[in-house]
Protein backbone atom coordinates (compact mmCIF):
# COMPACT_ATOMS: atom_id res chain seq x y z
CA UNK A 1 0.00 0.00 0.00
CA UNK A 2 1.23 3.35 -1.09
CA UNK A 3 2.34 5.20 2.04
CA UNK A 4 -0.02 9.21 1.54
CA UNK A 5 3.07 10.60 3.67
CA UNK A 6 6.82 10.66 2.12
CA UNK A 7 9.59 9.31 3.97
CA UNK A 8 11.53 12.80 3.77
CA UNK A 9 8.57 14.60 4.99
CA UNK A 10 8.41 11.98 8.02
CA UNK A 11 12.33 13.11 8.93
CA UNK A 12 11.66 17.05 8.48
CA UNK A 13 8.94 16.08 11.10
CA UNK A 14 11.22 14.18 13.71
CA UNK A 15 14.07 16.41 13.28
CA UNK A 16 12.03 19.79 14.10
CA UNK A 17 8.38 19.08 15.84
CA UNK A 18 10.09 19.43 18.91
CA UNK A 19 12.19 22.65 18.36
CA UNK A 20 9.19 24.14 16.48
CA UNK A 21 6.42 23.50 19.43
CA UNK A 22 8.85 24.71 22.27
CA UNK A 23 9.46 27.80 19.98
CA UNK A 24 6.00 28.57 19.24
CA UNK A 25 5.03 28.26 22.99
CA UNK A 26 7.57 30.70 23.70
CA UNK A 27 5.60 33.12 21.32
CA UNK A 28 2.24 32.65 22.46
CA UNK A 29 4.07 33.54 25.88
CA UNK A 30 4.79 36.73 24.41
CA UNK A 31 1.40 37.56 22.29
CA UNK A 32 -0.48 36.91 25.89
CA UNK A 33 2.09 38.86 27.89
CA UNK A 34 1.92 41.88 25.68
CA UNK A 35 -1.22 41.68 24.12
CA UNK A 36 -3.73 40.08 26.96
CA UNK A 37 -4.05 43.76 28.74
CA UNK A 38 -5.79 45.13 25.91
CA UNK A 39 -8.68 42.94 26.32
CA UNK A 40 -9.82 44.98 28.78
CA UNK A 41 -8.93 48.11 26.67
CA UNK A 42 -10.95 47.46 23.50
CA UNK A 43 -13.70 45.54 21.87
CA UNK A 44 -12.23 44.80 18.94
CA UNK A 45 -13.31 41.64 17.75
CA UNK A 46 -10.14 40.86 15.45
CA UNK A 47 -7.56 41.67 18.63
CA UNK A 48 -10.10 39.41 21.05
CA UNK A 49 -9.70 36.92 18.63
CA UNK A 50 -6.23 36.75 18.66
CA UNK A 51 -5.82 36.65 22.13
CA UNK A 52 -8.45 33.86 22.37
CA UNK A 53 -6.60 31.89 19.87
CA UNK A 54 -2.86 32.60 21.99
CA UNK A 55 -4.92 31.51 25.01
CA UNK A 56 -6.31 27.80 23.62
CA UNK A 57 -3.18 27.07 21.93
CA UNK A 58 -0.37 28.39 24.68
CA UNK A 59 -1.96 25.08 26.56
CA UNK A 60 -2.48 23.07 24.14
CA UNK A 61 1.37 23.68 22.30
CA UNK A 62 3.08 22.88 26.26
CA UNK A 63 0.88 19.87 26.64
CA UNK A 64 1.52 18.44 22.95
CA UNK A 65 5.15 19.24 23.50
CA UNK A 66 5.55 17.51 26.83
CA UNK A 67 3.78 14.72 24.68
CA UNK A 68 6.29 13.98 22.10
CA UNK A 69 9.13 14.71 24.59
CA UNK A 70 8.21 11.79 26.52
CA UNK A 71 7.56 9.76 23.56
CA UNK A 72 11.10 10.44 22.74
CA UNK A 73 12.58 9.94 25.92
CA UNK A 74 10.58 6.97 25.97
CA UNK A 75 11.42 5.49 22.35
CA UNK A 76 15.19 6.51 22.96
CA UNK A 77 17.82 4.40 25.04
CA UNK A 78 20.06 6.37 27.37
CA UNK A 79 23.33 5.08 24.76
CA UNK A 80 25.92 7.06 23.52
CA UNK A 81 23.90 6.86 19.83
CA UNK A 82 20.07 5.66 19.94
CA UNK A 83 18.87 3.62 17.32
CA UNK A 84 17.81 7.16 15.44
CA UNK A 85 21.53 8.24 15.51
CA UNK A 86 20.80 10.93 18.04
CA UNK A 87 23.43 12.14 20.55
CA UNK A 88 22.36 11.34 24.42
CA UNK A 89 23.78 15.15 25.01
CA UNK A 90 21.03 15.97 23.03
CA UNK A 91 18.09 13.57 24.58
CA UNK A 92 19.48 15.55 27.75
CA UNK A 93 18.38 18.49 25.62
CA UNK A 94 14.96 17.57 25.64
CA UNK A 95 14.28 16.21 28.82
CA UNK A 96 15.95 19.90 29.95
CA UNK A 97 13.09 21.51 27.46
CA UNK A 98 10.67 19.58 29.03
CA UNK A 99 10.73 22.42 32.00
CA UNK A 100 10.32 25.12 30.10
CA UNK A 101 7.25 23.44 28.97
CA UNK A 102 6.21 23.26 32.59
CA UNK A 103 6.92 27.48 32.80
CA UNK A 104 4.40 27.81 30.43
CA UNK A 105 1.76 25.84 31.17
CA UNK A 106 1.95 28.05 34.38
CA UNK A 107 1.03 30.63 31.89
CA UNK A 108 1.46 34.95 32.13
CA UNK A 109 0.62 37.06 34.64
CA UNK A 110 -1.41 38.83 32.35
CA UNK A 111 -4.34 36.67 31.64
CA UNK A 112 -5.31 33.02 33.45
CA UNK A 113 -9.14 32.92 32.51
CA UNK A 114 -10.39 34.46 28.99
CA UNK A 115 -13.81 33.77 30.33
CA UNK A 116 -15.69 33.54 34.01
CA UNK A 117 -16.51 29.93 33.82
CA UNK A 118 -12.42 29.34 33.12
CA UNK A 119 -12.09 30.03 36.92
CA UNK A 120 -14.36 26.83 37.80
CA UNK A 121 -12.26 24.46 35.93
CA UNK A 122 -9.18 25.05 38.49
CA UNK A 123 -9.57 21.45 39.81
CA UNK A 124 -9.19 20.43 35.99
CA UNK A 125 -5.68 22.06 35.57
CA UNK A 126 -4.75 20.91 39.14
CA UNK A 127 -5.13 17.61 38.14
CA UNK A 128 -3.42 18.50 34.45
CA UNK A 129 -0.63 20.07 36.88
CA UNK A 130 0.09 16.86 38.62
CA UNK A 131 -0.02 14.76 35.26
CA UNK A 132 2.73 17.47 33.84
CA UNK A 133 4.83 17.25 37.16
CA UNK A 134 5.21 13.36 37.08
CA UNK A 135 5.39 13.30 32.91
CA UNK A 136 8.59 16.04 33.05
CA UNK A 137 10.29 14.09 36.54
CA UNK A 138 9.88 10.64 34.46
CA UNK A 139 11.28 12.76 31.07
CA UNK A 140 14.42 13.72 33.55
CA UNK A 141 15.07 10.01 35.43
CA UNK A 142 15.05 9.08 31.98
CA UNK A 143 18.36 10.77 30.70
CA UNK A 144 19.84 9.89 34.41
CA UNK A 145 22.59 9.13 35.15
CA UNK A 146 25.59 11.25 33.80
CA UNK A 147 22.87 14.08 32.48
CA UNK A 148 25.22 17.12 32.53
CA UNK A 149 21.85 19.23 32.41
CA UNK A 150 20.91 17.89 36.13
CA UNK A 151 21.23 21.35 38.26
CA UNK A 152 19.83 23.24 35.40
CA UNK A 153 16.36 20.93 34.68
CA UNK A 154 16.22 20.70 38.47
CA UNK A 155 16.08 24.92 39.06
CA UNK A 156 13.86 25.57 36.11
CA UNK A 157 11.52 22.59 36.80
CA UNK A 158 10.96 24.75 40.62
CA UNK A 159 10.53 27.99 39.09
CA UNK A 160 8.03 25.91 36.26
CA UNK A 161 6.65 24.47 39.63
CA UNK A 162 5.79 27.55 41.15
CA UNK A 163 4.50 29.43 38.17
CA UNK A 164 1.46 26.26 37.61
CA UNK A 165 1.12 27.26 41.40
CA UNK A 166 0.58 30.91 40.87
CA UNK A 167 -2.15 30.01 38.13
CA UNK A 168 -4.07 27.42 40.01
CA UNK A 169 -4.04 29.33 43.18
CA UNK A 170 -5.29 32.51 41.14
CA UNK A 171 -8.04 30.30 39.41
CA UNK A 172 -9.10 29.25 42.89
CA UNK A 173 -9.28 32.45 44.44
CA UNK A 174 -11.73 33.84 41.25
CA UNK A 175 -13.60 31.08 41.23
CA UNK A 176 -16.93 32.27 42.44
CA UNK A 177 -17.95 30.35 45.30
CA UNK A 178 -14.31 31.43 47.16
CA UNK A 179 -15.46 35.03 45.36
CA UNK A 180 -18.56 35.34 47.36
CA UNK A 181 -16.54 33.98 50.21
CA UNK A 182 -14.16 36.57 50.61
CA UNK A 183 -16.35 39.09 49.72
CA UNK A 184 -18.34 38.22 52.76
CA UNK A 185 -15.23 37.98 55.10
CA UNK A 186 -13.58 41.43 53.85
CA UNK A 187 -17.32 42.53 55.10
CA UNK A 188 -17.40 41.29 58.10
CA UNK A 189 -14.26 42.38 59.32
CA UNK A 190 -14.72 46.04 57.75
CA UNK A 191 -18.17 46.05 59.80
CA UNK A 192 -16.03 44.73 63.10
CA UNK A 193 -13.67 47.59 62.76
CA UNK A 194 -16.40 49.98 61.80
CA UNK A 195 -18.41 48.96 65.15
CA UNK A 196 -15.33 49.32 67.23
CA UNK A 197 -14.62 53.01 66.08
CA UNK A 198 -17.99 53.30 66.47
CA UNK A 199 -17.64 52.76 70.47
CA UNK A 200 -14.88 54.67 70.85
CA UNK A 201 -16.10 57.85 69.31
CA UNK A 202 -13.36 57.90 66.80
CA UNK A 203 -15.96 57.63 62.81
CA UNK A 204 -15.32 59.98 60.98
CA UNK A 205 -16.13 60.26 57.58
CA UNK A 206 -13.51 61.36 54.73
CA UNK A 207 -14.61 64.43 52.93
CA UNK A 208 -11.93 64.05 50.54
CA UNK A 209 -8.47 62.33 48.93
CA UNK A 210 -7.32 60.51 45.31
CA UNK A 211 -10.16 58.87 43.84
CA UNK A 212 -7.81 56.07 42.65
CA UNK A 213 -6.34 55.04 46.79
CA UNK A 214 -10.64 55.69 46.98
CA UNK A 215 -11.48 53.63 44.50
CA UNK A 216 -9.40 50.67 45.68
CA UNK A 217 -10.88 51.08 49.12
CA UNK A 218 -14.46 51.21 47.29
CA UNK A 219 -13.81 47.83 45.69
CA UNK A 220 -14.88 45.95 48.90
CA UNK A 221 -18.11 47.13 48.51
CA UNK A 222 -18.34 46.41 44.83
CA UNK A 223 -17.01 43.13 45.17
CA UNK A 224 -20.20 42.49 47.29
CA UNK A 225 -22.41 44.01 44.43
CA UNK A 226 -21.28 41.35 42.35
CA UNK A 227 -21.72 38.30 44.16
CA UNK A 228 -25.49 39.60 45.10
CA UNK A 229 -25.15 40.01 48.73
CA UNK A 230 -25.97 44.14 48.55
CA UNK A 231 -28.06 46.20 45.84
CA UNK A 232 -26.74 49.63 47.10
CA UNK A 233 -24.30 51.05 49.20
CA UNK A 234 -27.25 53.10 51.52
CA UNK A 235 -27.44 50.36 54.00
CA UNK A 236 -23.40 50.29 54.52
CA UNK A 237 -21.64 52.40 57.53
CA UNK A 238 -18.39 53.64 55.22
CA UNK A 239 -16.03 56.12 56.41
CA UNK A 240 -14.76 56.69 52.85
CA UNK A 241 -15.71 59.58 50.61
CA UNK A 242 -18.83 59.80 48.64
CA UNK A 243 -19.28 60.51 45.01
CA UNK A 244 -20.64 63.97 45.81
CA UNK A 245 -17.83 64.96 47.45
CA UNK A 246 -15.65 64.45 43.89
CA UNK A 247 -15.42 65.96 40.39
CA UNK A 248 -17.48 64.31 37.64
CA UNK A 249 -13.83 63.64 36.20
CA UNK A 250 -12.86 61.74 39.44
CA UNK A 251 -16.12 60.33 40.05
CA UNK A 252 -15.69 58.57 36.47
CA UNK A 253 -12.58 57.73 37.17
CA UNK A 254 -13.53 56.06 40.51
CA UNK A 255 -15.80 54.19 38.25
CA UNK A 256 -13.06 53.11 35.72
CA UNK A 257 -10.42 52.27 39.06
CA UNK A 258 -13.50 49.61 39.74
CA UNK A 259 -13.78 48.10 36.59
CA UNK A 260 -10.29 47.64 36.30
CA UNK A 261 -9.57 45.97 39.57
CA UNK A 262 -13.02 43.36 38.93
CA UNK A 263 -11.30 42.68 35.24
CA UNK A 264 -7.61 41.83 37.29
CA UNK A 265 -9.24 40.60 40.31
CA UNK A 266 -10.66 37.54 37.96
CA UNK A 267 -9.15 37.04 35.20
CA UNK A 268 -5.06 37.88 35.81
CA UNK A 269 -2.83 36.56 38.50
CA UNK A 270 -2.94 39.56 40.58
CA UNK A 271 -4.58 38.43 43.64
CA UNK A 272 -1.58 35.74 44.03
CA UNK A 273 1.25 38.32 43.43
CA UNK A 274 0.47 41.15 45.52
CA UNK A 275 0.37 38.99 48.49
CA UNK A 276 3.94 38.39 50.92
CA UNK A 277 4.01 34.64 49.11
CA UNK A 278 3.22 35.84 46.07
CA UNK A 279 6.26 37.79 45.93
CA UNK A 280 8.45 35.61 47.64
CA UNK A 281 7.56 33.01 45.20
CA UNK A 282 8.45 35.10 42.50
CA UNK A 283 11.79 36.04 43.37
CA UNK A 284 12.54 32.10 43.68
CA UNK A 285 11.22 31.66 40.67
CA UNK A 286 13.14 34.29 38.72
CA UNK A 287 16.32 33.52 40.47
CA UNK A 288 15.78 29.76 39.74
CA UNK A 289 15.82 30.77 35.93
CA UNK A 290 18.64 33.25 36.58
CA UNK A 291 21.08 31.00 37.99
CA UNK A 292 20.04 27.74 35.62
CA UNK A 293 21.01 30.20 32.93
CA UNK A 294 24.35 30.99 35.27
CA UNK A 295 25.16 27.07 35.15
CA UNK A 296 24.01 26.48 31.36
CA UNK A 297 26.38 28.92 29.82
CA UNK A 298 29.52 28.64 32.85
CA UNK A 299 29.70 25.52 33.99
CA UNK A 300 27.99 23.38 31.63
CA UNK A 301 30.44 21.44 28.45
CA UNK A 302 28.52 22.01 25.23
CA UNK A 303 30.35 19.87 23.37
CA UNK A 304 27.78 17.03 21.85
CA UNK A 305 25.12 19.05 21.43
CA UNK A 306 23.40 20.42 18.21
CA UNK A 307 23.88 23.77 18.13
CA UNK A 308 20.93 25.07 16.38
CA UNK A 309 19.31 23.45 19.84
CA UNK A 310 21.87 25.54 21.94
CA UNK A 311 20.41 29.05 20.54
CA UNK A 312 16.97 27.48 21.05
CA UNK A 313 17.82 26.74 24.66
CA UNK A 314 19.38 30.58 25.07
CA UNK A 315 16.21 31.75 23.63
CA UNK A 316 13.98 30.43 25.88
CA UNK A 317 15.96 30.94 28.74
CA UNK A 318 16.41 35.13 27.42
CA UNK A 319 12.51 34.85 26.71
CA UNK A 320 11.93 33.92 30.34
CA UNK A 321 13.52 36.49 31.75
CA UNK A 322 12.14 38.66 29.68
CA UNK A 323 8.93 38.13 29.92
CA UNK A 324 9.42 37.94 33.64
CA UNK A 325 10.97 41.64 33.93
CA UNK A 326 7.47 42.64 31.53
CA UNK A 327 5.51 41.31 34.08
CA UNK A 328 7.44 42.74 36.77
CA UNK A 329 7.51 46.17 35.21
CA UNK A 330 3.50 45.80 34.91
CA UNK A 331 2.96 44.81 38.78
CA UNK A 332 5.00 47.80 39.83
CA UNK A 333 3.14 50.66 38.04
CA UNK A 334 -0.28 49.10 38.88
CA UNK A 335 -3.02 50.48 40.56
CA UNK A 336 -2.93 47.88 43.36
CA UNK A 337 0.96 48.70 44.26
CA UNK A 338 0.59 52.41 44.78
CA UNK A 339 -2.59 51.68 47.23
CA UNK A 340 -0.63 49.04 48.78
CA UNK A 341 2.43 51.88 48.91
CA UNK A 342 -0.12 54.68 50.07
CA UNK A 343 -0.05 55.11 53.86
CA UNK A 344 -1.48 57.79 56.31
CA UNK A 345 1.35 57.56 58.68
CA UNK A 346 3.42 60.03 58.04
CA UNK A 347 5.50 60.40 61.29
CA UNK A 348 7.37 56.88 61.01
CA UNK A 349 10.47 56.32 58.37
CA UNK A 350 8.44 53.19 57.20
CA UNK A 351 5.71 55.07 56.41
CA UNK A 352 7.42 58.29 55.02
CA UNK A 353 9.26 55.82 52.86
CA UNK A 354 6.05 54.46 51.43
CA UNK A 355 4.69 57.92 50.53
CA UNK A 356 7.99 58.94 48.67
CA UNK A 357 7.67 55.46 46.35
CA UNK A 358 4.02 55.95 46.58
CA UNK A 359 4.34 59.68 45.06
CA UNK A 360 7.14 58.65 42.59
CA UNK A 361 4.53 55.92 41.21
CA UNK A 362 1.91 58.64 40.67
CA UNK A 363 3.84 60.27 38.05
CA UNK A 364 3.37 57.41 35.61
CA UNK A 365 -0.03 56.67 36.69
CA UNK A 366 -0.81 59.78 36.20
CA UNK A 367 -0.88 58.54 31.94
CA UNK A 368 -3.41 56.15 32.99
CA UNK A 369 -6.09 59.15 34.13
CA UNK A 370 -8.89 60.09 31.21
CA UNK A 371 -8.80 63.59 29.91
CA UNK A 372 -10.82 65.52 27.71
CA UNK A 373 -10.28 65.97 23.98
CA UNK A 374 -11.82 68.20 21.52
CA UNK A 375 -14.04 66.95 18.90
CA UNK A 376 -15.70 67.80 15.85
CA UNK A 377 -14.03 70.93 16.04
CA UNK A 378 -14.62 72.21 19.62
CA UNK A 379 -18.08 71.57 19.50
CA UNK A 380 -18.16 68.81 22.41
CA UNK A 381 -15.57 67.29 24.22
CA UNK A 382 -14.81 63.56 25.36
CA UNK A 383 -13.39 62.07 28.59
CA UNK A 384 -11.51 59.38 27.55
CA UNK A 385 -7.95 57.25 28.18
CA UNK A 386 -5.11 56.64 25.85
CA UNK A 387 -5.59 53.32 23.73
CA UNK A 388 -2.55 51.63 25.88
CA UNK A 389 -3.35 52.53 29.18
CA UNK A 390 -7.34 52.44 29.05
CA UNK A 391 -8.52 50.28 31.85
CA UNK A 392 -11.84 49.50 30.11
CA UNK A 393 -13.62 49.66 26.68
CA UNK A 394 -14.74 53.21 26.87
CA UNK A 395 -18.35 51.89 25.70
CA UNK A 396 -21.49 50.28 26.59
CA UNK A 397 -23.92 49.03 23.82
CA UNK A 398 -26.90 50.21 23.34
CA UNK A 399 -29.95 49.35 21.17
CA UNK A 400 -31.18 51.74 18.47
CA UNK A 401 -34.30 50.89 16.27
CA UNK A 402 -32.52 52.29 13.33
CA UNK A 403 -29.10 50.18 14.20
CA UNK A 404 -31.61 47.07 14.07
CA UNK A 405 -33.61 47.84 11.10
CA UNK A 406 -30.38 48.67 9.40
CA UNK A 407 -28.44 45.94 10.74
CA UNK A 408 -25.65 47.85 12.34
CA UNK A 409 -24.22 46.71 15.32
CA UNK A 410 -23.53 48.99 18.50
CA UNK A 411 -20.44 51.20 18.15
CA UNK A 412 -18.69 53.95 20.50
CA UNK A 413 -19.88 56.81 20.27
CA UNK A 414 -18.85 59.56 20.12
CA UNK A 415 -15.24 57.86 19.13
CA UNK A 416 -12.03 59.70 20.14
CA UNK A 417 -10.42 61.41 16.77
CA UNK A 418 -6.50 60.74 16.77
CA UNK A 419 -4.55 63.47 14.96
CA UNK A 420 -3.97 61.64 12.45
CA UNK A 421 -7.63 61.27 11.61
CA UNK A 422 -8.32 64.46 11.91
CA UNK A 423 -5.38 65.52 9.64
CA UNK A 424 -6.64 63.00 6.52
CA UNK A 425 -10.22 64.72 7.33
CA UNK A 426 -8.96 68.39 6.21
CA UNK A 427 -7.24 66.76 3.23
CA UNK A 428 -10.47 65.33 1.90
CA UNK A 429 -12.38 68.84 2.32
CA UNK A 430 -9.59 70.60 1.26
CA UNK A 431 -9.57 67.84 -1.87
CA UNK A 432 -13.26 68.01 -2.92
CA UNK A 433 -13.53 64.73 -1.82
CA UNK A 434 -16.43 64.98 0.56
CA UNK A 435 -18.49 66.07 -2.02
CA UNK A 436 -18.14 62.38 -4.02
CA UNK A 437 -18.63 60.65 -0.70
CA UNK A 438 -22.52 60.59 -1.31
CA UNK A 439 -22.10 58.42 -4.38
CA UNK A 440 -19.44 56.43 -3.17
CA UNK A 441 -21.52 55.09 -0.27
CA UNK A 442 -23.84 54.38 -2.74
CA UNK A 443 -21.69 52.38 -4.81
CA UNK A 444 -19.82 51.00 -1.78
CA UNK A 445 -23.28 49.76 0.28
CA UNK A 446 -24.09 48.02 -3.20
CA UNK A 447 -21.14 45.87 -3.36
CA UNK A 448 -21.38 44.63 0.18
CA UNK A 449 -24.74 43.70 -0.37
CA UNK A 450 -23.76 41.88 -3.05
CA UNK A 451 -20.74 40.25 -2.00
CA UNK A 452 -22.22 39.42 1.69
CA UNK A 453 -19.19 40.81 3.55
CA UNK A 454 -21.01 42.01 6.62
CA UNK A 455 -19.62 39.10 8.90
CA UNK A 456 -16.20 39.93 7.47
CA UNK A 457 -16.09 43.66 8.14
CA UNK A 458 -17.89 43.07 11.46
CA UNK A 459 -15.05 41.04 12.54
CA UNK A 460 -12.42 43.76 12.22
CA UNK A 461 -14.50 46.09 14.32
CA UNK A 462 -15.47 48.12 11.21
CA UNK A 463 -19.51 47.57 11.09
CA UNK A 464 -19.92 51.68 12.04
CA UNK A 465 -18.73 52.12 8.68
CA UNK A 466 -20.93 49.77 7.17
CA UNK A 467 -24.03 52.07 9.32
CA UNK A 468 -23.02 55.27 7.99
CA UNK A 469 -22.40 54.18 4.68
CA UNK A 470 -26.27 52.79 4.77
CA UNK A 471 -27.43 55.65 6.59
CA UNK A 472 -26.03 58.07 3.66
CA UNK A 473 -27.43 55.51 0.79
CA UNK A 474 -31.10 56.01 2.77
CA UNK A 475 -31.19 59.51 2.89
CA UNK A 476 -29.72 59.69 -0.75
CA UNK A 477 -33.01 58.03 -1.76
CA UNK A 478 -34.91 59.83 0.45
CA UNK A 479 -34.50 63.35 -1.21
CA UNK A 480 -33.74 61.58 -4.77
Amino acid sequence: MLNPIPESVKKIWDDWNIRGVILFSLSLQAVLVLFAPLRKATGNKLIISVIWSAYLLADWAANFGVGLITERARDTPTAEYSSNHRPAENNELLAFWATFFMLHLGGPDTITAFALEDNELWLRHLFGFIFQAVAAVYIFLTSLPGNKLFFPTVLVFIAGMIKYFERIRALYLASMEKFRDSALRGEVEHLQRFHSLQQNGNVVRKTQGDYLEVGCRYFKLFKLILVDLISSFESLNYEEPLFDDFSPEKALGIIEVELNLVYEVLHTKIQVTHSVLGIILRFVCFCSVVAALSVFHFQVEKHGFNQFDVCVTYTLFLGAIALDIIAFFMLVFSNWTFVALRNDDDKSRLGLFKNRIAAILSWFIILNRPRWHSQSGGKYEVLATPFLFRKWSGSVSGSSWMRYWLKGSPSRVPKVKSGLHLACRKVIHYLGIDRLIPCMAIATNKVIQFLHIYKIIALFDRSDIVYEIRIETSLNKVYT
